[in-house]
């Protein structure tokens, strides 16, 4: 099977497209596609990236791109760090691998990638139906 995902310098220009991938804390990642994008990330079950926890702001952060950028723009209280920087109100671009940490309580490593091949379907409103009929939550 082929590799889709590599390192942004290596990608043809005809067909590559931004991407992030996103390691969690437990060591699990996965790839979000620029279809996805942007991918809010907070408290909330509505975030794509729902991280529970007392001191994340609903909606924490953003990640987003823009152009040929992975960039992360902060959308709570207090800020959230990019690697060792408290980023508050602003964005920022990913150029590399990052670390952010959200209210001292998680941290997530977010690496900009380039996909190459046909892009995904953005399945998020598929999957949350699919979610909440299963789980029985309430909107």
């Amino acid at each position: 099977m082929e590799d889709l995902t590599q390192a942004p310098s290596a990608a043809s220009a005809s067909n590559a497209r931004p991407a992030i991938r996103i390691t969690l804390q437990n060591g699990i990642s996965f790839v979000v596609d620029a279809a996805s994008m942007p991918l809010v990330i907070g408290r909330s079950r509505k975030c794509g990236l729902c991280l529970p926890f007392p001191h994340v702001s609903r909606e924490h952060c953003e990640l987003v791109i823009v152009g040929d950028l992975v960039c992360a723009r902060d959308t709570s209280t207090n800020g959230t760090v990019v690697d060792d920087e408290v980023v508050r109100g602003d964005i920022v671009a990913l150029h590399k691998t990052a670390r952010l940490n959200f209210a001292g309580q998680v941290t997530l490593i977010v690496e900009p990638i380039v996909r190459r091949g046909p892009p995904d379907e953005d399945l998020r409103d598929t999957v949350d139906r699919r979610v909440k009929a299963n789980a029985h939550i309430p909107d």
